[in-house]
């Protein structure tokens, strides 16, 4: 159309007396109208009133104007294209468009615009439901929430909420949807507390070894015993720190502490990287504070002469097995004799040889206390280091975890602890296995943690060796600690992301719901961790060389007993297997 304006008579006439004013703004107005016209800068066409008729009286525009006037507005041809056009007056946009244009645009402005019925409306707002249409209107409201007083009432500034009009939702999803934002709005006002130690404990010389375990936690005593390099301490309430072994004794072959376990009863083990153990009386160690120090009740070195990584102790507090550095597990007895001496009896070269390796311990009485290590059985479970080691006397399993990315159940005769386990199940995993606990109130349940390149928490079945669920975590999983009163489990870590470092998370089972999140400013790495004796408290050895003191579970009551509970294993099979009936299940 353009084109065809263009080769008229009267085309050439209209640009000659135009180039005079386009030549004062050249360089401006030629970029707009070579958009705008599609065609070249030096050849637009700008009517003039003398050019009005001959404009007019094209006979190829004839079509197209009649064309336009069903749309424009009568008005708007009288009317020139100055400035006061778009400035001059404020009309709305209805008196400005043909009823055909209006009823196009019904949302447009409030004037002139007849007022639907109600019944129409209510009527539309069905169909728009029921054909699962948005609502005309804006999904978003927002409400001014309830309060007692002003805008500034008692100081506060009245908060306003968001919610969502019910109409633009089909009414068979408004209950769910309804459902959901509810439990939107609990999720988000749910947040995982904090805790800050009571209690921080400087650590000289602490190895940062994942593989070692440096601090353990008295169940007897109370006392908490913390290993650094060479030499082993004990830490009181009423005493404060005393010497368990001095770093002489072991610097003298240049050896150093890889673990540290207390037994149920008075005992206390010390392992070495040169594979030596040393018994120690805690009773015995506490009353020679001041006297010297402390003689180890027995020494033994393990056949592999490799180093201690983990020590775990049955209930007895007489036997333990102890994981090395080569894979190999050793299971140890204690023998303890009580020998009653006269006072004019004096000890004689061969009762000391007797005594394996040991100082006894004599009272005023002269009675002699005697301590032996025996060796019953030693098993190569593991290709790499053994990382950690677990217990549970109710199902007569021995879990082992080592540094090959595997965890390996075992099977002990209770009738004869000295008979060699019998190999069960093979927990594969992607990283080292070090943290692993059996649940106290449900002891078939075994959870496992990976390292650096897993970090998963993984859930057994430790009877048939059924993988359960596992679970994403932040970091590298270097101790798992479960409530003995709650559905809770603690989760320290190592290595973590290190723009949001993570310490410790306290996790509800099965939910896995945080409900502590404890943070650090810096990378901070958790070592291992201990419980205390009323299993309240927990101890934790970092790699600041600090060993930092929480409360965790302070306003816990009594113990839980073994009960049947849904969902704990998430199978109806092994729930039935473990004696949870399915009327527990339907209620």
């Amino acid at each position: 159309m353009i084109n065809k304006l263009r080769d008229t008579k009267w085309h050439g006439e209209a640009v000659g007396g135009g180039l005079g004013y386009c030549g004062q703004h050249k360089s401006k107005l030629s970029l707009k109208s070579t958009k705008g016209m599609g065609g070249n800068g030096n050849d637009r066409f700008i009517p003039k009133n003398t050019s009005k008729k001959s404009y007019y009286s094209s006979s190829q525009l004839k079509s197209f104007l009649e064309s336009l006037d069903q749309f424009v507005d009568p008005q708007l041809q009288s009317r020139s294209p100055s400035p006061e056009f778009f400035t001059g007056q404020d009309l709305p946009i209805d008196t400005l468009l043909t009823p055909e244009m209006s009823s196009i645009l019904e949302s447009g402005g409030k004037k002139g615009k007849k007022k639907m019925p109600k019944h129409t409306k209510q009527h539309r707002k069905y169909m728009a439901d029921a054909l699962g249409f948005p609502d005309s209107n804006r999904v978003l409201h927002f409400s001014q929430a309830q309060s007692g007083g002003g805008q500034y009432s008692n100081g506060e500034i009245d908060t306003y909420s968001i919610q969502t009009p019910t109409s633009s939702i089909k009414h068979a999803r408004e209950q769910h949807y309804q459902q959901q934002q509810q439990q939107n709005q609990q999720r988000n006002s749910k947040r995982a507390e904090s805790r800050v130690p009571y209690r921080v404990l400087e650590a000289p010389h602490l190895r940062k070894d994942f593989y070692s375990n440096l601090v353990d936690w008295s169940p007897v005593s109370n006392n908490v015993a913390v290993a650094l390099d060479t030499a082993v301490f004990l830490w009181s309430d009423k005493v404060g720190a005393f010497h368990v072994l001095r770093r002489d004794y072991l610097e003298k072959t240049s050896d150093t502490v890889q673990c540290i376990s207390f037994s149920p009863n008075d005992l206390m083990l010390v392992g070495t990287k040169r594979g030596k153990i040393l018994l120690f009386s805690q009773e015995a160690v506490e009353s020679s504070v001041g006297n010297g120090p402390p003689k180890a009740l027995a020494e033994i070195t393990v056949k592999c002469q490799s180093g201690i990584c983990c020590c775990q102790w049955y209930q007895d507090g007489n036997q333990f097995i102890v994981g090395t550095e080569v894979g190999v597990v050793y299971k140890f007895n204690v023998k303890t004799e009580l020998i009653v001496m006269s006072r004019s009896y004096r000890r004689s070269d061969a009762l000391q040889a007797k005594i394996n390796g040991t100082s006894p311990d004599i009272s005023s009485k002269k009675i002699i206390r005697t301590v032996r290590i025996s060796e019953s059985w030693s098993l190569h479970v593991h290709s790499q280091q053994v990382c950690g080691a677990k217990i549970c006397e109710d199902t007569k399993q021995i879990a082992i975890g080592g540094n090959d990315n595997c965890c390996t159940i075992w099977k002990y005769n209770e009738d004869d602890l000295d008979e060699e386990p019998e190999f069960q199940f093979k927990l594969k995993h992607a990283s080292a296995v070090k943290a692993m606990a059996f649940c106290p109130w449900s002891k078939s349940l075994l959870v496992t943690g990976g390292g650096s390149y897993d970090r998963h928490l993984r859930f057994w079945h430790s009877k048939s060796g059924t993988l359960l669920r596992e679970f994403k975590t932040p970091g590298q999983i270097t101790s798992i600690i479960w409530s003995k009163r709650q559905k809770q489990l603690l989760v320290t870590f190592g290595f973590t992301n290190q723009e949001v470092p993570v310490f410790i998370i306290m996790y509800k089972y099965p939910s896995m719901e945080e409900i502590i999140r404890i943070k650090q400013p810096t990378q901070l790495r958790a070592l291992t961790a201990a419980t205390s004796p009323d299993a309240r408290k927990i101890c934790v050895a970092s790699d600041d060389e600090t060993v930092r003191f929480y409360s965790i579970w302070e306003n816990s009551c009594e113990d839980m007993i073994e009960t049947p509970a849904d969902g704990i294993y998430g199978s109806e099979i092994i729930e039935h297997e473990e004696g949870v009936s399915l009327e527990y299940l339907l209620r």
